[in-house]
């Protein structure tokens, strides 16, 4: 039973390509595979961690470097129980807890080692759905590992779940984390001239740059192989378009067209209502044809009854998509909702959508959700992390977390505890320039702002430091020292060393910390 079990899940990685759609010999090998396999290879000791986290943003590889560590894995000694978790569905291919331990403890008696691998634990998370059982079941089997001394887990998450889900920000504590993150020059290069010779050299510098995404890469190679004319593109949402327009509304026929939109409507829906990537899904009469078109030119992939689109990504954009053609501000949208935890995915798809089509826009529907008081709270901490998530952000966003400081710290305090880019910095630090002078241990913002701050410290030192030396109240400033220093000692900076000498003649006060 076990192994039929474990074969059963295995099926699922069978729709995770490593090559470019229908380019042969493109498979870019990414090293984090070796990465992982030391770690797997590595023996556990009293310290080490039973957990790898490959951890990195959507679409980068994460998928393709857990099938290939599958695939080149044919060690006797080891055995494999491989998850697709974007794949449970109640339906299709459920799951319980029993079985999953049953499998694992059988395993364990009987090899020498067993590698757990979870594929896309972040499909589970708020973002996409607000079923909490399956996201609870696989943190269940996380947690008992220790049952097993000789059971490793590798799981793969997106960075933004594993900052914004509570679930599985906790993981991170407790696991060797892997990051795997864009393509090099190079390697974009020599994928398109796979194409087509000489590609490379046609491409401008800016699709270079977001053709290091290997998910955007893929797109594009989808979207070349049938129309050649366009090649460049400033945004991976403008290659979005571009796809759309080429293979769903591109046809001699009205009612073709019509007919694709709202099946790829129809198949964004049922994976919103399912809250699973691979619901089960049956087209009706009427929409075959058009069903084996959307299979044929690679944007759904089938499995038995299940489908899925060619990627998470493409999912949200369709969402997104779908939830925008009646150009209304969407807060007024919303507030027509129930606002429960089932309307996540949605927002975020939405947002993510009109930011990548117009900014000036985005930053109208953000605040209009953020400033609106008939809007639930988590829907504006979804907002502020979506915020927090953006590399460049526009003047206008950076104004609009300086409205959110006006109107509430709370609020301010979630934006704090996500924000990272470098590009945030200068706005983070002009807010915390007017609060430092009076910020006490036990304000609200206290640990928020810390935990923001030590992201800055070893880039910005000086800054850091110079911030934390304006609070007044003693007790809180060596409290924000010693907090940065386990953050960032480096102690061939003088702002540093300075903070150590004064946290270091506190040493009875530091103990208590």
């Amino acid at each position: 039973m076990a192994d039929q079990f474990a074969s059963k899940q295995r099926m699922c990685f069978n729709l995770i390509s490593s090559e470019l759609h229908g380019v042969k010999d493109s498979h870019i090998y990414r090293y984090q595979v070796d990465e992982v396999m030391q770690w797997i290879t590595k023996d556990i000791s009293r310290n080490e961690k039973s957990i790898c986290l490959l951890a990195g943003d959507a679409g980068v590889g994460k998928s393709a470097v857990l099938k290939e560590l599958i695939s080149k894995n044919r060690n006797d000694g080891i055995k494999y129980l491989c998850i697709k978790a974007d794949s449970i569905d109640d339906n299709g291919n459920p799951i319980t807890l029993g079985e999953l331990r049953d499998t694992l403890a059988y395993y364990s008696a009987s090899a020498e080692n067993v590698i757990l691998i979870i594929d896309q634990i972040d499909a589970l998370s708020q973002s996409l759905t607000n079923d909490r059982t399956h996201l609870n079941m696989m943190m269940a089997v996380l947690s008992s590992l220790e049952d097993w001394t000789n059971v490793k887990a590798v799981v793969s998450c997106r960075k933004y779940d594993l900052e914004y889900d509570s679930i599985l920000n906790s993981l991170k504590d407790k696991s060797t984390i892997i990051e795997i993150g864009e393509l090099s020059d190079e390697e974009v290069a020599m994928a398109l001239d796979k194409l087509e010779e000489g590609l490379s050299k046609k491409v401008d510098c800016v699709t270079a740059k977001i053709l290091r995404t290997v998910q955007v890469l893929n797109s594009f190679s989808i979207l070349f192989q049938r129309n050649k004319s366009r090649i460049n593109f400033n945004s991976q949402i403008e290659l979005y378009d571009a796809l759309w327009d080429t293979i769903i509304l591109d046809s001699s026929s009205q009612y073709d067209v019509e007919i694709r939109e709202q099946l790829m409507y129809k198949i964004a829906e049922t994976i919103r209502k399912a809250g699973t990537l691979n619901p089960q899904f049956a087209p009706t009469s009427s929409q075959k044809q058009a069903y084996e078109y959307l299979a044929s030119n690679g944007l759904i992939r089938r499995e038995g009854c299940a489908v899925s689109f060619f990627h998470q990504s493409f999912y949200e954009y369709t969402l997104a998509r779908h939830y925008s053609e009646n150009n209304s501000l969407f807060a007024t949208d919303i507030k027509k909702e129930i606002q429960g935890l089932e309307m996540r995915s949605m927002v975020k798809a939405v947002l993510d959508f009109k930011r990548g089509h117009d900014i000036i826009k985005f930053v109208e529907e953000a605040r209009s959700i953020l400033m609106d008081s008939d809007i639930r709270l988590h829907l504006k901490l979804l907002t502020l992390s979506v915020l927090a998530f953006v590399n460049n952000p526009s003047c206008g966003e950076k104004l609009l977390i300086t409205e959110v400081y006006q109107k509430d710290r709370k609020m301010l305090g979630y934006f704090l505890r996500g924000v990272s880019s470098i590009s945030w910095f200068p706005t983070i630090r002009n807010i915390l320039n007017r609060m430092m002078p009076e910020l006490r241990k036990t304000d609200e913002v206290f640990f928020p702002i810390m935990v923001c701050l030590s992201r800055y410290a070893f880039r910005n030192p000086e800054d850091v430091y110079g911030m934390i030396n304006q609070i007044q109240d003693q007790e809180s400033r060596l409290l924000a020292i010693a907090y940065n220093l386990r953050e960032h000692n480096d102690y061939g900076q003088s702002c540093v060393l300075k903070a150590y000498a004064e946290t270091k003649s506190q040493n009875a006060f530091l103990s208590s910390i």
